[in-house]
């Protein structure tokens, strides 16, 4: 099984020289992606098992062969980023 620190990584990071995007003093939030195969028979308790991690589905998208992957995300830390 794949883990989440091999699919996952940091969305809507800027370049160093750019510093902190903002809108209207406030920081953008920043994003982490986890993509996952969804198994045909237990898709719900997969998707539970990942929302209980923090993780929130943004879409399920069907591949040629009937497989199903799911797009997850959660607010990156921002002590990550520091």
């Amino acid at each position: 099984m794949v883990t989440d620190s091999q699919l996952r990584f940091a969305g809507g990071i800027t370049p160093r020289d750019s510093g902190p995007p903002t809108t209207k003093g406030h920081s953008v939030q920043k994003w982490e992606y986890f993509i996952t195969p969804l198994p045909v028979h237990t898709p719900g308790a997969i998707l539970n098992n990942w929302g209980k991690q923090g993780w929130e589905l943004v879409q399920i998208v069907t591949n040629d062969q009937g497989g199903s992957v799911a797009y997850m995300k959660r607010p990156l830390d921002t002590e990550e980023n520091n």
